[in-house]
Formats: C-alpha cells, sequence, structure tokens
C-alpha cells in the first residue's frame, strides 16, 4: 500500500486525500485494506500538508497497521 501511495504522488504531485482515493483512482485498486476501518483510522495519522505548498489539500503519506498483535520477529503490527 505505501508503494501505492508512493505511485499517486508520482502521478499526481499530491497525497491522496484519503486511502478510497487510491482505489477510485485505479491505482492500488486490489487493496482489500483500504475498506478496512482499522487500517482508514490508522492512516489519518498520517495526513498531512505538504510543506513547500501549505494550501494544498492534505493527504495520506504512510499508512500503519490498525491490527493488534505481534509479529514473529516481536514488533507490533501497529509500530510498523
Amino acid at each position: 500500500m505505501r508503494d501505492a501511495i508512493d505511485q499517486y504522488y508520482a502521478d499526481k504531485n499530491q497525497y491522496p486525500s484519503t486511502l478510497d482515493a487510491l482505489v477510485s483512482d485505479g491505482t492500488c485498486a486490489n487493496c482489500p485494506t483500504t475498506r478496512s476501518p482499522r487500517t482508514a483510522a490508522a492512516a489519518e495519522h498520517f495526513r498531512r500538508t505538504r510543506p513547500n505548498n501549505p494550501i494544498a489539500e492534505p493527504g495520506v503519506y504512510d499508512v500503519k497497521s490498525g491490527a493488534d498483535g505481534t509479529a514473529l520477529d516481536g514488533t507490533k503490527y501497529s509500530e510498523v
């Protein structure tokens, strides 16, 4: 999904306003997690305006997992 956000930015020179914009634009048509309320809530944490264009619409520049649990290496999903 992070690659899709980067691709969206490269194509449009702005971040997607929501994760659903990735789906509606076709950048990430098969990203089922964009429809997950937990992931969407986690993505809201990563909304910002562009420093070089403060009047631009804020957008989602990163995501993190909203899932509980720990990976095999001991890191929490929500911290990756």
